[in-house]
């Protein structure tokens, strides 16, 4: 296999020290991860380590429900607890139905230390289920 030249190594080197383009080719750890909820109820998919970022670089967020309809959320949560913001939102308007949604990020979503990645439900009998993958870096 050929090894890439260092023309080619400069300009990774050069997109890694933009911030959420790619992750640092050294320091940077893979993230995936994932969980489920049932009910209205959420469940953590992920929370950010101490002395890092987290870098999202797609989500997927699945839902079905039975006899409720509702909605289902992936969300980012700070410290507190509560909501900062929505990375996905997806509606079963009627019961018995199943939805699933993803999303890429060109540049990564930067997640500061101790906050949560989280997968929600808003109704009894409603199932969701979140996916996050992305890289940390030390902050």
């Amino acid at each position: 296999m050929n090894r890439p030249t260092n023309e080619v190594l400069g300009r990774l080197a050069f997109l890694a020290n933009t911030r959420g383009i790619i992750p640092d080719p050294i320091n940077a750890t893979r993230v995936w991860a994932y969980n489920t909820v049932s009910g209205a109820n959420n469940a953590v998919v992920y929370t950010v380590p101490a002395g890092t970022k987290l870098f999202i670089d797609s989500a997927y967020l699945g839902s079905a429900c039975g006899a409720n309809a509702g909605f289902g959320f992936l969300s980012v949560w700070n410290s507190v607890p509560a909501q900062t913001t929505f990375l996905l939102i997806i509606p079963t308007p009627i019961a018995n139905i199943f939805g699933t949604v993803t999303n890429q990020y060109f540049r990564a979503l930067e997640v500061p230390p101790g906050y949560t990645i989280r997968v929600e439900c808003n109704a009894a009998g409603m199932v969701g289920y979140g996916i996050i993958t992305g890289w940390l870096e030390s902050v």
